[in-house]
């Protein structure tokens, strides 16, 4: 999403619901329109996997998600092909730094901003159909599922043909000329406005959100850009200089939303659940301004866009949801430590925005869901409910509600961008702002209103007056695309009705095992290995239940390898099985088949500052080994083994432009030991500690390890780092120190011929020092990598060479590195 920070909350005028299941659906259909056609007899042949190959192959991804926004837009009365956003950030783009290379605006950019394949997909998708009819992207598909290897027609009658890239151009010279006209007119209204700009200037891209005034006029804001994760801010003017500091980091922030009061700032934060991915709650958190403490007030709850009362310093007004996405208004009280629920919505309506009356005695809150957005009150001491602003005949967001003076302000995007509307208790409706691409937030003062207004450089602020003229909400503008794409669906406004549908229950332990693919390669997905061989894959539809197996011939020595593991996560405990059969090498050459449980304990933690995972495990093996020739005075034995693994990780949160973190700690330890007479064991630990450069995106990290090892009985494969350029050693013992430097040295944003597209060249510089049973063996070196994508397509390629120097026996050494970021 557009955002760094996590964004729940519903913010489209119509039902969400509707809309995620509208966008999700085209998903289904645009994967179901590929088992057809020769890419059927290839899916009938080898399973699911070739489709999800030959999406990533042939399907660009701003095509699937534009055309699912596309769908949501055109099948409701709102959708996100109506918000603002996804017209403002490529305008501004366009207006102010001209159109970008098409494969920067596809493939994005470390160096500089590009808004998402979301957003360029829905303008292009849109666009498409508008030009070619419909039908375009579908006789596409169809055309990638019969004739894979010629799609550079998109259509059967092969009388349109064009690229991707010609859509994109055709795309942005037909919303220029309407961009281009907007911005003269806006140019000409505002030739004599000069609005003061505050904060600190910034060269890069650079979002502030939520800005609030507090005391001594300080303004508190989440400051988000590229090189660095989110922060929570304060900027004050000190000798007529602007200075910023950082509060705290604010990367679980949802919605970048804050309020102040009473010297207090107040926000609701992401918590995921510690085990299940999927589960997560939304708890209020208050930072003291005065003590720079934090405070949890809530746990284990999903409540949003937490305001103050303005009378009464322990009551918080806000927005909760539960499991199913109801939506009710509640009042925290930290006093009583205590949340009182005031009203819940119908099925199908959410709440997007709360906010207190002057006296702290009525609450206002905009109501959103099928009939559009509305403006109401809610008085807690009448317990009445009265309509502020009503549902308009065309569904427009409305959003951010704030009271001054007994008027009611909200942003609302009637003129297809957010600007800043007030209506007072007998319906006087005013406009506030003129906003070049939009308004994301604001705050009230008493002559004047500190906005965060989009620029090509992202959302700054700014002072404006508090000036206003009155506004009738009768003519409310509308997106061409938008509306041309609904009139081609042919779906009347509001048609939506629900259907029910008879649900039967899930039996898991009946539906453990669905085998989809198989292919005639051997793949690891676990350590993303490929070989030739065989795979096959088996995945239930909950995705807890787990089996790959796989045969890999190894062709340097000519051995036959395989693997079976089975994997079970439906518990709170991650179970697996497994068996794999190998051969190593130990001074001689022999095969080894192992048969391992395992039972892991997973464990996650995350807030604004920090990233914490650890995961203990116990498993339990048995190993056969045999030398594939006769070795002196060794006597083949098979054993059994016991293994206690810990691991775990705190880190600082990352910006998109950090290669590894800048401030962290990292920790292995794990133990194996055989159960048999001859114990065989292994005792190992490591730790890395990560610490920032002296610049920007820089990262240091210092690592320890130690390791006891029996390879005069067996040698377990070990799990920590050792000196690098030194191989076919096996110690008793070990321990050593590892350093890693590493920066970013480019970003060239280059493209060849659309072949390659460079993103970014980065370096890391190592010195490593080992003993080997008391043996000293160092190394220095040099890694370089080149980041990029292939053929546009959407998966970042790293591709390195490693240069290094023993520094005992002098010789060099390098290697080739190659993975790609999944």
């Amino acid at each position: 999403e557009l955002r760094t920070n996590k964004d729940i909350s519903p913010r489209y005028a119509f039902d969400w619901d509707a809309h995620l299941i509208c966008h999700e659906l085209r998903h289904v259909a645009q994967i179901n329109s590929l088992y057809v056609g020769f890419n059927g007899f290839l899916a009938r042949f080898f399973g699911q996997h070739i489709i999800g190959g030959i999406l990533g192959l042939y399907i660009p991804m701003s095509f699937l998600e534009g055309d699912a926004v596309l769908a949501e837009t055109a099948l409701n009365p709102s959708g996100r092909g109506d918000s603002p956003e996804y017209d403002y950030y490529l305008k501004a783009l366009v207006l102010d730094k001209g159109r970008q290379p098409y494969s920067k605006a596809k493939l994005g950019s470390f160096r500089s901003f590009v808004p998402n394949h979301y957003i360029l997909g829905y303008q292009m998708v849109a666009f498409s159909r508008y030009k070619h009819g419909r039908d375009i992207w579908g006789e596409f598909l169809e055309r990638s599922s019969k004739n894979f290897w010629s799609i550079r027609r998109l259509t059967n009658s092969d009388t349109v043909s064009f690229t991707q890239k010609s859509i994109y151009n055709d795309a942005l010279d037909f919303l220029s000329l309407d961009w281009n006209l907007q911005d003269s007119l806006y140019q000409e209204r505002n030739k004599d406005v000069n609005p003061i700009e505050i904060g600190s200037k910034q060269k890069a891209y650079t979002n502030y959100y939520s800005p609030v005034i507090g005391r001594d006029n300080k303004i508190y804001t989440i400051k988000t850009n590229l090189g660095s994760p989110s922060e929570l801010i304060y900027i004050e003017n000190v000798d007529n200089k602007i200075e910023e500091k950082r509060l705290s980091f604010a990367s679980a922030i949802i919605e970048n939303h804050i309020d102040y009061g009473f010297d207090k700032l107040v926000w609701s934060e992401y918590r995921p659940h510690r085990r299940w991915e999927n589960e997560s709650y939304s708890d209020v958190i208050e930072y003291d301004i005065s003590s720079s403490k934090t405070q949890r007030l809530t746990y284990g709850r999903r409540i949003y866009k937490p305001v103050y009362n303005p009378k009464n310093p322990d009551l918080i007004l806000g927005i909760e949801s539960d499991s199913l996405n109801n939506h009710s208004i509640i009042i925290l009280n930290k006093a009583l430590n205590s949340v009182e629920t005031i009203k819940t919505m119908e099925d199908n309506y959410s709440i997007t925005s709360v906010v207190w009356s002057e006296d702290g005695r009525t609450i206002y809150y905009i109501d959103n869901g099928r009939k559009g957005c509305s403006i109401r009150s809610f008085n807690l001491d009448s317990k009445e409910e009265e309509v502020v602003l009503p549902y308009l005949y065309i569904h427009k967001t409305i959003k951010n509600l704030r009271v001054l003076d007994d008027r009611v302000y909200f942003l609302g995007s009637f003129d297809n961008l957010y600007n800043l509307y007030s209506i007072s208790k007998d319906g006087d409706t005013r406009i506030h702002s003129d906003s070049r691409f939009s308004i994301n937030n604001y705050f009230l003062g008493n002559d004047s209103i500190l906005i965060s207004d989009y620029t090509s450089d992202g959302y700054r602020l700014f002072n404006i007056a508090n000036q206003s003229k009155p506004i009738e909400l009768n003519e409310i503008k509308t997106f061409f695309l938008a509306e041309y794409s609904r009139n081609q669906e042919g779906v009347p406004s509001l048609s939506l009705k629900d259907n029910e549908v008879e649900s039967k229950p899930y039996k898991k332990h009946r539906n453990l095992f669905n085998f989809h693919s198989w292919a005639p390669l051997y793949i690891n997905a676990y350590s993303q290995e490929i070989g030739f061989g065989l795979s096959a894959f088996s995945q239930n539809l909950l995705s807890s239940s787990v089996l790959e197996a796989g045969y890999r011939f190894k062709t340097y020595n000519k051995s036959n390898n395989f693997s079976i593991n089975y994997t079970y996560s439906g518990l709170y405990p991650i179970l697996s099985v497994g068996v794999r059969q190998s051969d190593r090498y130990l001074g001689y050459d022999f095969n080894q088949l192992v048969f391992s449980s395992l039972i892991s304990l997973p464990y996650r933690s995350n807030n604004n500052n920090w990233n914490r995972y650890f995961e203990n495990s116990f498993e339990y093996s048995y190993t056969s080994i045999s030398p594939k020739a006769e070795v002196n005075n060794y006597k083949p034995n098979d054993f059994s083994s016991f293994g206690i693994e810990s691991k775990g990780q705190v880190i600082r949160p990352m910006g998109r432009k950090d290669i590894r973190p800048r401030l962290g700690i990292s920790y292995l330890f794990n133990t194996r030991f055989s159960l048999s007479e001859e114990i065989a064991y292994i005792f190992e630990g490591s730790t890395s500690v990560f610490l920032p450069g002296p610049f920007p995106n820089h990262s240091l990290e210092i690592g320890l390890s130690a390791q006891s090892n029996t390879p005069e009985l067996y040698y377990y494969e070990n799990h920590i780092g050792l000196t690098r350029g030194y191989y076919g050693i096996f110690p008793k013992s070990f321990y050593g120190l590892r350093t890693n430097y590493t920066m970013p040295i480019a970003y060239p944003d280059l493209s060849l011929l659309g072949l390659f597209y460079y993103q970014r060249l980065r370096l890391n510089t190592f010195y490593d020092i080992g003993y080997y049973d008391n043996r000293k063996l160092s190394s220095i070196g040099v890694d370089l990598f080149l980041d990029f994508n292939i053929f546009r397509l959407e998966t970042l390629i790293s591709i390195g060479y490693r240069q290094g120097y023993s520094l005992e026996y002098g010789f060099g050494f390098g290697n080739l590195f190659f993975y790609l970021n999944l």
